[in-house]
């Protein structure tokens, strides 16, 4: 019984917690009937005009509503009201060895070399080389 005790005090205290404010600034804050309202002409859009201009409907409706709430008070208005900008993919990164000039090299070669090993014995293992 004693065991059970603080883990019964913790849940308590996480049901008793009032929701965030953030929460407020949802959508699922949103009245059913309005989200219902907007899913179907949502869907009237995506048969009639396409993907994209339904999904940027959707979009200008969420922005639409965090503006309502942020003009009476409920939110931030500051946060999620901006577009931003889409950042670009990261390159890959290239696993070539570099040249003595810092670029990646043309043309390598697998070499044995001595390694340390996880034990502090030193071992063999391939490794690739510059040959520019």
């Amino acid at each position: 019984m004693q065991r059970f005790l603080p883990i019964a005090i913790i849940l308590l205290t996480i049901a008793a917690t009032p929701a965030k404010a953030a929460d407020a600034c949802s959508i699922d804050s949103m009245p059913a009937a309005r989200k219902h309202r907007i899913l179907s002409e949502y869907t009237r859009l995506k048969q009639t005009q396409g993907q994209a201009q339904a999904d940027a409907f959707v979009k200008q409706q969420g922005v639409a509503y965090y503006r309502e709430l942020a003009a009476k008070g409920l939110c931030s208005s500051s946060s999620n009201t901006t577009t931003r900008r889409a950042e670009p993919a990261p390159k890959p990164k290239d696993n070539r060895p570099l040249n003595r000039y810092g670029k990646p090299c043309r043309r390598t070669e697998l070499e044995n070399q001595n390694v340390p090993n996880v034990g502090g014995s030193m071992g063999w293992a391939l490794v690739q080389v510059c040959k520019d």
